[in-house]
């Protein structure tokens, strides 16, 4: 794999922070390349961490045919502008009741969201 990945990208996926990361750099345990002035990872240093081990050894197509049993819905409360609720819905879920008491945020979503049932206190 050629894919190269950010200090963010890595510090995300292993659930560390980026100053643990720098400090794995001093200590040699993960050294990352260079590319003018942009630091990246490879997967090839990435893969002694389970979570890539686990990500490369995912059996991806029996996954993609993996089909829920029934259909998911969700609630929001305190849903801002709905940021969470668009990204359950392109996950598959269907979002029943958003929760908002900002009126800015409320017509934020009354904009973007027309189907969906909400509660806006003003």
């Amino acid at each position: 794999m050629n894919k190269q990945f950010s200090i963010t990208e890595v510090s995300n996926s292993l659930g560390v922070s980026k100053s643990i990361i720098a400090g794995w750099e001093k200590t040699g345990k993960l050294v990352p390349h260079k590319n003018n002035d942009t630091l990246f990872y490879t997967f090839d240093q990435l893969i002694h961490f389970n979570v890539y081990q686990e990500f490369r050894d995912s059996n991806w197509k029996l996954e993609h045919k993996i089909k829920p049993h029934r259909a998911y819905s969700s609630i929001e409360l305190f849903a801002g502008a709905g940021g969470l609720a668009l990204g359950l819905e392109k996950s598959g879920f269907e979002v029943a009741l958003l929760n908002e008491i900002d009126k800015f945020a409320g017509a934020t979503q009354s904009f973007s969201r027309r189907k969906c049932t909400r509660f806006i206190k003003p």
